[in-house]
């Protein structure tokens, strides 16, 4: 959506060419969550130290900036 950001990455690798452990598993790949829309948000985001979270229409959003780590759990329609 407008203004969202989403980067997705599973570590950083210089060297590609066959070496086990270097091999992105998630680059160039189209996942379902791309299609799905939060919708709004129902209000602004609330932190609690490094934790951060939002609710959407859609979606529930949980970010640990510390950890680095985040969970988007969809709501049933």
């Amino acid at each position: 959506e407008k203004y969202s950001y989403l980067n997705l990455h599973d570590g950083y690798c210089v060297e590609t060419r066959g070496r086990k452990g270097c091999v992105s598993k998630v680059w160039l790949k189209r996942f379902p969550e791309y299609d799905r829309a939060l919708g709004p948000p129902l209000g602004p985001a609330k932190r609690n130290a490094y934790i951060f979270t939002r609710e959407f229409e859609h979606a529930s959003v949980w970010l640990d900036v510390k950890n680095e780590k985040g969970k988007v759990s969809w709501k049933l329609k």
